[in-house]
């Protein structure tokens, strides 16, 4: 099978899953441990509806907030169809549906393997699998075109009935914390004022002992939905829901980099201390919806990319604008050339991390782009009036208070 490690490498980077199936929807390749797999019968089932319908690539949507892409190639072995999913518009965490994994993967597997999904925007993910068909296939498609053409399904429709009512309960789950409820709504309404005091000192007393025979990952999923309860009431706040579900993508992924549960217990405070802290500095902010549909998507394309290379001629394609009208149109509308307000934007992140994770300002600087440690210190200072280090002082000098 041609290119196996450049789907590998695709895969690592991307966190999308990979799958190659063969004229049967037998699995041929996978960027997923085979251990992992769910029920192969019923595995089958779903990827036969990727088989045949025609040459070029297709992208589907679900009702479950999933897309998946998929496109035939030939090599020397036959022919084959490349599958590429599921990616999330919306995280399963944060959206409470999570679709066909409980065809794809193993019940014990699901909610580890969902913790290091990411979320992506459709035109990201016909990017992505138009790179991947022209690799394979030697042929170039526009995104563009497979955004277009979106092909849309109901789950439950497109699987067969008895099927969806075995597999699927596409219900939100019901979730039985471990914490006091009391306490669980009151730092969801610190949350939600924004008061970024209150949760700086703030512990969740335990309703009932931990289990003895609980595991790393029972803890790890309570965290998880402590992160998705405060994201939701974030958005109550009057956060911007696009840069709410950036911020909980971006704990989902530290959590799953959790070791221990000490680890574990030290990071809670600080996202919950973080959604708090940008729905407080959201309150000063000018309302998105006053400004152009252009700049307001613009800017929460910008607030999700904070950690990843932002460039003014791919957010001018993202918004559907010609790059120098829409620098033009940027600058009149904000007073703000572009380049500086992804500086800023991504200086007052780092500041917001600095004051509510215990990361170091290496970490920092190089997770957000800056070049140089000298240079994130200089331009940190400019905004915030301090540099890194004063801001870290003065933090703990509060604390010994």
């Amino acid at each position: 099978m041609i290119y196996r490690e450049v789907l590998s490498y695709m895969a690592e980077r991307s966190g999308i899953p990979l799958w190659i199936v063969d004229e049967q929807a037998e699995i041929r390749f996978s960027t997923i441990d085979e251990s992992r797999f769910g029920d192969r019968k019923n595995m089958r089932k779903f990827f036969s509806s990727f088989v045949g319908g025609g040459m070029a690539p297709r992208v589907k949507k679900f009702d479950t907030h999933e897309l998946y892409g998929s496109f035939p190639f030939e090599d020397e072995a036959g022919g084959f169809t490349l599958v590429a999913g599921p990616a999330y518009e919306i995280h399963p965490y944060a959206g409470g549906r999570k679709g066909a994994c409980r065809i794809l993967f193993h019940a014990d597997c699901i909610k580890e393997i969902l913790l290091m999904m990411p979320t992506v925007s459709l035109s990201e993910f016909c990017r992505f699998v138009a790179v991947l068909a022209e690799i394979y296939t030697k042929s170039a498609y526009a995104p563009q075109a497979l955004e277009q053409g979106l092909e849309k399904y109901a789950l439950r429709d497109w699987i067969d009935g008895r099927l969806a009512e075995i597999i699927f309960d596409i219900r939100e789950e019901e979730r039985e914390t471990v914490y006091e409820p009391e306490a669980e709504k009151k730092f969801l309404s610190y949350v939600t004022k924004g008061n970024v005091e209150a949760l700086q000192n703030f512990k969740l007393p335990k309703a009932k002992a931990a289990d003895a025979k609980e595991t790393k990952y029972q803890n790890l999923f309570e965290a998880v939905a402590l992160v998705t309860l405060a994201t939701r009431a974030a958005i109550s706040g009057g956060l911007d829901y696009v840069e709410a579900f950036s911020l909980s993508d971006l704990y989902f992924k530290r959590l799953s980099r959790v070791t221990n549960d000490k680890e574990l217990s030290e990071i809670i405070p600080q996202i919950l201390s973080h959604f708090a802290q940008r729905v407080k500095e959201s309150s000063h902010r000018a309302p998105l919806e006053e400004t152009s549909p252009y700049i307001r998507r613009s800017i929460q394309y910008i607030r999700l990319h904070l950690h990843s290379p932002i460039r003014l001629e791919d957010v001018a394609r993202e918004v559907g604008l010609e790059p120098k009208y829409f620098s033009r149109l940027f600058v009149s509308l904000t007073g703000e050339k572009f380049s500086s307000f992804v500086q800023r934007e991504r200086v007052l992140e780092a500041k917001n991390l600095l004051e509510n994770t215990n990361r170091t300002t290496i970490d920092i600087s190089n997770s957000l782009g800056f070049s140089s440690q000298s240079y994130f210190i200089k331009v940190f200072e400019r905004y915030i009036g301090e540099t890194p280090g004063e801001f870290l002082e003065k933090k703990k000098q509060q604390k010994g208070k």
